[in-house]
């Protein structure tokens, strides 16, 4: 793998639930798990939709980094101050060197 190749930063998030101290309501956070990941990111063709009376685009990416442990589809990746959610996982066929992520912005804003 060449170092160029992963030429972006990205942040990995996951979702935890946290209990607020003062009403005791549980509340859903998202906590950064890998920060400043080197990565290829590969945006593709938007497109719109129409939700609730507005017309929303939708963006699809590849992005591609070396293999951590512990991501999983329920997270999500923060690349220049948009969020992505994972929509699906490849990995390389040793299934260690680097995964390969699908993902979308703008539909759910990664929530």
């Amino acid at each position: 793998m060449l170092a160029p190749k992963y030429r972006h930063r990205v942040t990995i998030q996951d979702q935890v639930s946290v209990q607020d101290q003062s009403a005791g309501d549980e509340t859903l956070q998202w906590v950064d798990v890998y920060v400043d990941v080197p990565a290829e990111c590969l945006t593709g063709a938007g497109r719109e939709a129409i939700h609730a009376q507005t017309v929303e685009a939708p963006t699809d990416a590849r992005i591609n980094f070396r293999w951590l442990p512990g991501v999983e589809q329920r997270m999500r990746v923060v690349w220049d101050g948009a969020n992505y959610n994972i929509t699906g996982m490849d990995t390389d066929s040793t299934g260690r060197r680097e995964l390969r992520l699908k993902c979308q912005k703008g539909l759910t804003d990664g929530r």
